[in-house]
Formats: structure tokens, C-alpha cells, sequence
């Protein structure tokens, strides 16, 4: 089982997020569940070159197995134009301290482009 998990947002050197666009963070099984999120509560900047990690709140025991085709999405809500560009690191524990993750980089997100999803590579 899952015993934690949370994402690193590195902010590119060009576009940083601004501190009233929400961020939107989602782990979905196949079959479209919820099983971990993370929802900006407050405003919040990440600023260009700096690092910004977030603990997902995780639903209900969540096991390696159903993990195999997970996807993680990324939204993002701008209030008026706003574009982010990072890379992502998702690290988590299963319940005997193993630990994985996954990675992606060079993600570009604005208010013309607002999604980002990506099966997971566990």
C-alpha cells in the first residue's frame, strides 16, 4: 500500500506560476478514482528556479497493483494569463518503506493550456 506521496515542482528559469493561479494535482486509477490529490488552498508563487514540494492526501488504502496504469494529472486555473513551466518528481513509500517515484520534464502549462496527464512509469 501506499503509505505516502508527494511532488516536487521545479520551476523552470522562464516562467514562474503566479500566486493566484490554482494548481490542481490528481492521481487517478484506470477506471477514473481518485486515490490521491493535492488542491492549492491559498495563494501561493512558485518562483523560477526554486523547488515547491506538496504532500498529496491519499483515499483509502491504494496498492501497487492497481497502480499499474495510473495517470497523474496537473491543472491549472489562472486568474487572467499565466504560464508555468517545471518539471515534476512524484515520490512516495509503500507501507514497507520501499520507496518509487516518477518523474517528467519540461511541462509547459498557460491558461490556453491548462492540463497536463501522464500515465505513470512506477
Amino acid at each position: 500500500m501506499i503509505r505516502s506521496l508527494w511532488i516536487t515542482f521545479r520551476t523552470g528559469s522562464q516562467d514562474g506560476k503566479d500566486d493566484n493561479t490554482g494548481v490542481l494535482v490528481q492521481l487517478k486509477l484506470s477506471t477514473g478514482q481518485t486515490v490521491a490529490r493535492y488542491e492549492q488552498g491559498r495563494n501561493k508563487v512558485y518562483r523560477e528556479l526554486l523547488t515547491h514540494t506538496e504532500q498529496l492526501q491519499v483515499f483509502g488504502p491504494v496498492f501497487a497493483s492497481e497502480l499499474s496504469d495510473a495517470i497523474l494529472t496537473i491543472d491549472i486555473s489562472p486568474d487572467g494569463d499565466d504560464t508555468w513551466g517545471f518539471d515534476y518528481v512524484l515520490d512516495g513509500t509503500w507501507s514497507d518503506g520501499t520507496p518509487f517515484s516518477d518523474r517528467q520534464f519540461f511541462i509547459t502549462l498557460s491558461e490556453d493550456s491548462p492540463h497536463f496527464e501522464k500515465r505513470l512509469s512506477l
